[in-house]
């Protein structure tokens, strides 16, 4: 350091250390398709190493569509490798969204205030469940004539993307 003007005499050296910590991010999968009913399956993981403290995450989950029960929760203070496991089941007749809002914090730096990394978003899309309906409650057919399903069946439910409905009819 230097003293004041006119003399400006300077002081003794002082060394200090500042350790840039690097940003905290999350390592999350893309986004995800699942049937109504499935189990989320999110992995909290990162690929930064602090060198003072440990990696959380703050997660915010939003839902889109008729999911139920509705997720929408916040949870704190995660750790790594924390899988989330939410069953989501779409009541609705079209492809519903949950939102999960994951910020990574980096505890115990900047003398254990933390630093808060860049939010990731992750959507999860769930299909609707299939359903049918019957057009005829009673259907006669002569022995060796072949039955086809979409003559007594019909769906209200179309998969999104790519996909078919399938039916089985059992001889009962």
């Amino acid at each position: 350091p230097t003293g004041p003007a006119p003399s400006s005499c300077a002081g003794p050296e002082k060394t200090i250390m500042v350790t840039v910590e690097p940003e905290a991010i999350v390592s999350i999968s893309n986004d995800a398709n699942l049937c109504s009913g499935d189990d989320t399956a999110i992995v909290l993981t990162s690929s930064v190493v602090p060198t003072a403290g440990v990696i959380s995450y703050d997660v915010q989950a939003l839902s889109l569509g008729a999911i139920n029960p509705p997720p929408v929760f916040s949870r704190t203070g995660l750790s790594i490798g924390t899988d989330i496991t939410d069953n989501l089941i779409n009541i609705g007749t079209s492809v519903a969204e949950v939102q999960y809002t994951i910020t990574p914090q980096l505890a115990g730096a900047k003398n254990s205030v933390g630093c808060p990394g860049t939010p990731s978003i992750i959507s999860v899309f769930v299909e609707p469940q299939p359903a049918g309906s019957f057009t005829n409650t009673f259907v006669t057919v002569c022995e060796g004539e072949a039955l086809d399903p979409a003559n007594i069946l019909t769906t209200t439910i179309t998969p999104s993307g790519t996909g078919t409905v399938e039916f089985s009819l059992d001889n009962a």
